[in-house]
């Protein structure tokens, strides 16, 4: 016989108690917490939706603002900038609207350098301002099988965060890239998930730096240091990053800055 639970019925003149088994209570709650997402989902696919639409219409007036300046115009690169931010604010919310709908994200053969080219040129405005951006990336770079979009919001995430942890402009952030072979022993130093090879990159900066309490936190949904922080960016990161069966690595000491090192799976053109 199931357990019974017994909860008041308030829609009783009298508050009469109905008694309910225990495994009709929890269905009911799953149903009822089933529909509350899905209405959530609805609610959320439909603002993406009308962003979408927001953003079409940002990028038709900029583009044709575009054609019509002349070629040598100062103004051509900030808007230049401006489309692909918007193209890129596009992709997030079609990958937004995937997620939503439980689609595959489409992956190809990438070249990590270029992505990491692209992301610092886009973010050239906000960076310049408080560090000097160095770049030191590998000629020879194995490819990555990933989705370039995500792998941009991974790399954008984490020049920003270095960025805002920068007190004292003007600072120094450094990316790099290099290829490297995890052993079988030296699995858990790496924080890899398997032995082979990987495409590692790095973003250190020189700026305040996180004490051990913070560093226990960083990956957690909603933490956050930052006064107008979400909290979701290094969550996203770390959800990336696993999804391309890759590690994340963090070291830091407050006042000696932060370097966050990432591991994604090389593979070989004839293995694709």
């Amino acid at each position: 016989m199931s357990d019974i639970h017994v909860q008041p019925f308030h829609h009783a003149p009298q508050r009469e108690q109905l008694a309910l088994p225990a495994d009709y209570t929890a269905s009911l709650s799953l149903f009822v917490e089933q529909q509350q997402v899905e209405q959530s989902s609805i609610k959320i696919s439909g603002v993406v939706h009308d962003f979408n639409n927001l953003l079409a219409i940002i990028l038709t007036h900029t583009t044709i603002a575009l054609n019509k300046l002349p070629v040598d115009s100062p103004a051509r690169s900030h808007l230049d900038r401006t489309v692909r931010t918007a193209r890129r604010m596009a992709e997030l919310s079609n990958q937004l609207l995937a997620d939503m709908k439980s689609r595959r994200i489409e992956s190809a053969l990438l070249d990590v350098n270029q992505v990491i080219l692209e992301t610092v040129d886009l973010l050239n405005p906000r960076l310049t301002p408080k560090a000097q951006v160095d770049l030191h990336l590998a000629s020879d770079l194995y490819q990555v099988l990933g989705n370039d979009s995500q792998l941009q919001q991974v790399i954008m995430n984490l020049l920003l965060n270095a960025a805002d942890a920068i007190s004292a402009p003007p600072g120094h952030i450094t990316v790099s890239t290099s290829n490297i072979t995890v052993l079988e022993g030296r699995r858990l130093l790496v924080n890899a998930p398997s032995p082979g090879d990987y495409v590692c990159f790095q973003v250190v900066d020189d700026g305040i730096g996180m004490d051990q309490q913070t560093l226990d936190h960083i990956f957690q949904p909603f933490y956050t240091t930052k006064p107008a922080g979400a909290g979701i960016g290094l969550t996203a990161t770390l959800n990336i990053i696993h999804s391309h069966r890759g590690g994340v690595q963090v070291f830091s000491r407050p006042g000696c800055g932060t370097t966050f090192r990432i591991l994604l799976p090389a593979v070989a053109e004839d293995e694709f």
